[in-house]
């Protein structure tokens, strides 16, 4: 009898690690389409180079929008106090941020708002740390240029000189894209990673060495 009872208690256990319990929103509305998340959509242009700066999105805005994301998703209890702590964390020190991929120190010589500029870096953060396999990508795609405000100096430090290389500043019409991915903690689940996407709308200011020409379709 007790080895029924331990095969019976097995199964349950399978059955409930196999289904998706998380609470968010219906199967059928979420969106799984790999389309969604192709990085070489030819709607979308990037700079690797840029500086961004944008004219109302910063790092409290993003950080609010991931909130409400993962409680709408996920219900409340998959986001605490201290993981947005810990989100608002990376957002204003490492994306919205003087922090770019060079690594190298720089100047761009025009006066803008450093909480809405980024550089790009580090766009992946993960809540591995609370025990939760659920990662946050931002993605900035640039859909549509909208004007030409001309050139500004710019340096980077090149070991002990600073080199100059002139910026255009191309204003675009951008989209801020938040993946979500997320897989249930189960023991059994082989489901695959829940994907989401929430887009932000705003304008965006490019500093780039790129000219106006690759920005424009033919």
């Amino acid at each position: 009898m007790t080895m029924r009872y331990i095969i019976i208690l097995l199964a349950a256990c399978f059955i409930i690690s196999c289904s998706n319990n998380s609470k968010g929103i219906p199967e059928e509305e979420r969106n799984y389409s790999a389309a969604a998340f192709d990085t070489s959509d030819s709607l979308c242009m990037r700079v690797a180079d840029g500086v961004y700066y944008f004219d109302s999105i910063n790092a409290n805005c993003v950080a609010d929008a991931i909130r409400s994301a993962t409680i709408r998703f996920f219900g409340e209890n998959l986001y605490t106090h201290v993981m947005q702590d810990s989100v608002y964390s990376w957002l204003s020190k490492d994306f919205f941020s003087g922090k770019t991929y060079s690594g190298k120190e720089w100047t761009l010589y025009t006066d803008i708002n450093t909480s809405r500029m980024s550089g790009g870096y580090k766009a992946l953060y993960g809540l591995e740390r609370f025990g939760i396999d659920l990662f946050y990508e931002n993605s900035i795609c640039l859909k549509k240029l909208i004007a030409n405000k001309g050139v500004f100096p710019y340096t980077e430090r090149v070991g002990l000189t600073d080199e100059k290389m002139d910026r255009n500043r191309l204003q675009f019409l951008c989209e801020f894209n938040i993946d979500i991915r997320y897989r249930p903690e189960s023991w059994f689940n082989t489901s695959k990673k829940e994907n989401y996407r929430v887009t932000l709308i705003d304008t965006v200011d490019v500093f780039t060495s790129l000219p106006e020409s690759d920005f424009v379709r033919q």
